[in-house]
């Protein structure tokens, strides 16, 4: 198959790693694949910049119209990128680049496929400009999502068009699991401090500061950085917790770091699609405390009490009650970090690269 997938941007987030991981595994199976870097940050986060095979292309678009206008950039110069590649299906990575791809395929008359890693239900703002771009979007040959619940938000002509495939997962051969000791005193979070209404720090703060009233020699170890830091301080100051928390800063190794570093991990957001540091913690064997954020990623991933424990969103009482259960019952927290290694099998990355190749495939068909 010849194959474009189009990013936008090739830093360091959660969609942007998945764009990386199936251009790389589609190529390995000797497949052409494009990938249409829309550039959307410019020089932004270049040092995070995904390690791709080099057997794939990457064409990264440039723009030099103002808003709305770039538009008109986008289309026409991915127009003839897939032109000029021969390429047999289009496939976009989250809102802007579904469009584009949508688009695109019916200008050529090629197959497209959308692709949903978070929760649409937040990310999709209800403006006339979404509205008018999202009804393109349900016109996509195609549709792979992460969670049934976020398929839902679409219509239902794509849903029926549509997969869902999560993320992966793989621990390399150099990163060992953990076993649990309960002399790790130490509470993990980690992600982006750029969006409390999405990440809920301040939950996480306050379900900390309440468990450690209980619980007085444990840390709460915070890895990240991002614009809301500063306020992040203070709210950990009001709560008198200041002293208590280790900012960490950016990890280059999430996973090789919480295998190294043990303890519980926490994290307290209203939405994800399936957090891929819940994902990693639980790959290490790591005891996971998780929201049952929307649209259902983490309830997809941990059954409570077995592999994890799972809270009601912005519960800071059930929250510290979880970590609490863990902290006064080590054997459960045992339990549940030997049995949340089970991800590795449940998404292994072939067993997934599997069901991706043989829905491009059944697309492509269906076109014809």
């Amino acid at each position: 198959m010849n194959i474009a997938i189009i990013t936008t941007n090739m830093g360091y987030g959660g969609a942007e790693k998945q764009v990386c991981f199936l251009a790389n595994g589609l190529v390995a199976r000797g497949h052409s694949v494009v990938v249409i870097n829309m550039n959307v940050y410019g020089s932004f986060l270049r040092e995070h910049t995904q390690a791709y095979d080099e057997r794939v292309a990457i064409h990264t678009l440039h723009t030099h119209l103002p808003s709305p206008f770039v538009n008109i950039e986008w289309i026409a110069q991915t127009k003839r990128i897939l032109q000029k590649t021969h390429r047999e299906i289009v496939i976009g990575f989250t809102f802007t680049p579904n469009y584009l791809a949508e688009i695109c395929g019916k200008l050529l008359h090629i197959p497209s496929i959308i692709s949903e890693r978070g929760n649409p239900f937040v990310a999709i703002p209800h403006t006339w400009s979404y509205r008018l771009r999202l009804g393109w979007i349900n016109k996509a040959d195609g549709g792979v999502f992460q969670t049934e619940g976020a398929k839902a938000y679409y219509a239902q002509i794509l849903q029926q068009k549509s997969i869902v495939i999560p993320n992966p997962i793989v621990r390399p051969k150099d990163i060992a699991p953990i076993q649990y000791n309960p002399n790790n005193k130490w509470i993990i979070s980690i992600g982006r401090f750029d969006n409390n209404e999405q990440k809920r720090y301040d939950i996480l703060l306050q379900s900390f500061a309440r468990f450690h009233a209980l619980h007085p020699d444990y840390k709460l170890l915070l890895y990240g950085s991002g614009p809301l830091e500063k306020q992040l301080k203070q709210w950990a100051k009001e709560l008198s917790i200041e002293n208590h928390i280790e900012w960490k800063g950016v990890t280059s190794s999430s996973m090789k770091m919480m295998a190294q570093t043990g303890g519980i991990f926490l994290i307290t957001s209203d939405s994800e699609g399936i957090s891929n540091a819940l994902l990693e913690a639980m790959a290490v064997g790591m005891p996971v405390v998780s929201t049952d954020h929307n649209p259902g990623g983490a309830r997809l991933l941990i059954s409570d009490h077995e592999n994890g424990l799972l809270a009601p969103l912005a519960d800071v009482e059930k929250l510290s009650h979880a970590l609490c259960e863990y902290a006064e019952h080590p054997e459960l927290a045992e339990k549940c970090g030997k049995n949340a290694q089970e991800v590795l099998i449940r998404f292994a990355p072939q067993k997934l690269l599997n069901r991706w190749n043989e829905y491009l495939h059944s697309v492509i068909a269906n076109k014809k």
